[in-house]
């Protein structure tokens, strides 16, 4: 695989995305069910 790919690149942006948006759900799911 090339590193250079544009489409490579919005595939990491996108799963990066993704698990932040999940890690903070988490933390905010935590945070509600005291």
């Amino acid at each position: 695989m090339r590193k250079t790919d544009p489409e490579l690149n919005v595939a990491a942006a996108l799963y990066a995305l993704a698990f932040v948006a999940a890690f903070v759900a988490a933390i905010v799911l935590a945070t509600c069910w005291r």
